[in-house]
């Protein structure tokens, strides 16, 4: 089962932008489908990443790091 689960772990749900406030004042004239397609250029990404990991028999990325390091990546 834990196999099992890792796998799931490596597909990347895509963000849905639903649940973002479109009221926002965003700076620089950035809109939230550029906000939202960042983010999911970067889920694929890390999707990608951690299947490659999986085919080796390796832990995932965001488990390899140390928590601050994973998520200076994600910043």
């Amino acid at each position: 089962m834990s196999g099992e689960l890792e796998l799931i772990a490596c597909q990347p749900h895509p963000i849905e932008s639903n649940g973002f406030n479109f009221n926002a004042t965003l700076p620089y004239d950035c809109t939230i489908e550029h906000i939202v397609l960042a983010m999911n250029n970067f889920v694929e990404f890390l999707g990608f990443i951690n299947q490659q990991l999986y085919s080796k028999e390796m832990e995932r990325l965001e488990i390899m790091l140390m928590p601050a390091n994973f998520s200076s990546m994600v910043g």
